[in-house]
């Protein structure tokens, strides 16, 4: 979708309004000693985080980039080899598989809580519920390090006003390309 259509620009409204409302209920359930205490609670923070994680890393790499802002010179700023290149290429990995499991182990908490109620506070006390967003966090970072030391992540500009994104990689070599406007034109995701 276009975000310069008015489909594009109504998604972007709602996106930025749900997110304003998506931290208050992170904050009030972080400020609550009761909330914060409940494995439930917990894992909907450690969700939510992910969902907005996402959310930025989509906006920022994705659709602010095709209104024209955040432009080459943006990127390239910091460098071909910088913290940008590697949020781009492993930030949404990270925060995609970051979330599957959040939701796996939300679902496993409301299964053992209607199923299994006698021994749902054994396995879900607030510190088993603390290794656990501890663990999938940590397998995620190291999953995306160890990817990102086999196959470095950079940008190279072309003449042709496009934004690339490299893995380079032994075996094959991986690009993402971002179209930049010219004129008028389309921008996509190749």
């Amino acid at each position: 979708m276009d975000p310069k259509s008015p489909a594009g620009a109504t998604l972007m409204a709602v996106t930025v309004t749900s997110m304003v409302f998506y931290n208050y209920v992170i904050v009030i359930i972080i400020v609550n000693k009761d909330l914060r205490s409940s494995p439930f609670y917990m894992l909907n923070v450690a969700m939510g985080i992910t969902d907005i994680g996402n959310i930025l890393i989509s906006y920022i790499f994705q659709r602010i980039a095709a209104l024209g802002f955040l432009l080459d010179e943006f990127y390239m700023r910091f460098g071909s080899y910088s913290a940008l290149a590697v949020f781009c290429t492993n930030g949404f990995t990270v925060v995609h598989n970051a979330q599957k499991y959040f939701l796996l182990a939300i679902g496993l908490n409301r299964f053992t809580a209607v199923v299994m109620p006698s021994i749902h506070q054994r396995i879900w006390s607030p510190k088993n519920c603390l290794l656990i967003i501890v663990v999938i966090t940590v397998l995620n970072l190291i999953s995306a390090v160890v990817l990102e030391l086999i196959s470095r992540s950079y940008y190279i500009i072309e003449a042709c006003q496009s934004l690339e994104i490299h893995v380079l990689n032994r075996r094959k070599q991986r690009t993402s390309r971002v179209a930049r406007p010219n004129n008028g034109t389309k921008s996509r995701m190749a």
